[in-house]
């Protein structure tokens, strides 16, 4: 893929991150290069993929992205240490459409500028319906520009029918949807966050720090906000210049009873300690959203109506000799006379399976399961073992 990085590819199964040599170590290596193409996801998952410490000028599934188009893909639990500025996706992005995305797992880094859910930076770019479940762990006193979508946002940049769980920690410019929103038309639009945030200075429910004209707009936050500095509100952390229009926050025991800092246009209200003025749909900013995008049950916070809440099932699912799993956690049972016997548990709510293999024969399973295809890159890639992509 590296080297063909203008064209188009899809995947055309799930693909299981959790094998040898991908789930240990340094785990997987960003594709490098700048990828300008198109991924579709066909709405497959991509499962436990995993990176520690990679070597590369920013981290993620991609190093860079510029003007790429990438949707309709489940990443299914990352475990994701970065070494240098990340996102699940793009390692950082110019110009990029991220679209029907589901992001859910742990990342960590010591140190570091500039993490986000999706991508570390976005200039000229675009994230639409995407729902991040992810706990942020990003220690040292120099971290700084930390967001549950997206680290720094820049340029003309637009935030869209997008959600935010989790825990997020972090240092400076901390927020549930953006750390950093910086100049002239970056905008966040009917979108809200329900993460825990913990910060030093600059910490907000939705930005950490908004600045010359950035907008939030019809968006809201219902988390709990925690930070030590001055800049600590339930919207932004600090605002200069930056503009707010018809967008909400929980205000309870545990956040600042204030919504930003000082210097904004404000256009808001607190909705006191009451979070089921957001289930009802009928009540701003949720009114003015779209319902063939979000779910409104009236008894919840709403949900993009792609995705499921929470962190995504695993299912078990049989190896292809005896004592092994594809996919889940390997449990031993005793054999009998004629078969080797053992389960692979499921995680997060996920079936178990039980596997059987004739002594000294080809393994069997439970008729109602079919092994996938194991997956791997077109011949382009040298990762082959990993990703599953048909080049089209």
């Amino acid at each position: 893929m590296s080297s063909s990085l203008a064209s188009s590819y899809e995947l055309i199964n799930d693909i299981n991150c959790d094998v040898t040599p991908y789930n240990s170590g340094a785990g997987f290596a960003p594709v490098g290069g700048v990828f300008n193409g198109n991924l579709n996801g066909n709405n497959f998952s991509i499962l436990q993929l995993y990176m520690s410490n990679p070597v590369s000028a920013s981290d993620g599934l991609f190093s860079e992205t510029n003007t790429a188009n990438i949707k309709f893909i489940t990443f299914k639990n990352v475990n994701l240490t970065f070494n240098s500025p990340g996102g699940v996706v793009s390692g950082s992005d110019y110009g990029s459409n991220f679209s029907n995305l589901l992001i859910t797992g742990s990342i960590y880094g010591n140190n570091l500028n500039n993490i986000g859910g999706v991508t570390s930076y976005l200039e000229e770019g675009k994230i639409d319906n995407v729902f991040v479940n992810v706990n942020f762990t990003i220690t040292g006193t120099s971290s700084s520009n930390l967001g549950g979508l997206v680290g720094y946002v820049a340029l003309n940049s637009k935030i869209d029918n997008s959600m935010v769980t989790g825990k997020i920690i972090g240092d400076d410019n901390v927020g549930g949807l953006v750390g950093y929103m910086y100049y002239g038309s970056a905008g966040i639009d009917n979108s809200y966050s329900n993460a825990d945030i913990t910060g030093t200075n600059l910490v907000g429910g939705l930005a950490g720090n908004s600045y010359e004209l950035s907008l939030i707009k019809n968006s809201f936050f219902v988390g709990n906000v925690t930070g030590s500095g001055p800049s600590v509100g339930s919207i932004f952390g600090y605002g200069s210049n930056g503009v707010v229009v018809n967008s909400f926050w929980n205000n309870h025991t545990n956040n600042p009873n204030i919504s930003l800092g000082s210097d904004s246009s404000v256009d808001m209200n607190p909705i006191q300690d009451n979070i089921s003025y957001f289930y009802d749909s009928s009540n701003q900013p949720l009114s003015v959203w779209n319902s063939s995008l979000w779910e409104f049950s009236g008894s919840t916070l709403p949900t993009l109506k792609s995705f499921p809440i929470g962190p995504a099932s695993v299912p078990g699912i049989c190896g292809i000799s005896n004592n092994l799993c594809s996919q889940g956690n390997l449990n031993n049972t005793a054999d009998n006379s004629t078969h080797y016997l053992w389960d692979c548990d499921g995680f997060n709510g996920g079936t178990t399976i039980s596997c059987n293999q004739l002594i000294s024969q080809s393994p069997n399973v439970s008729s109602s399961i079919t092994l996938p295809s194991i997956g791997f890159f077109s011949a382009l890639v040298s990762i082959v073992s990993i990703f599953s992509f048909l080049l089209f």
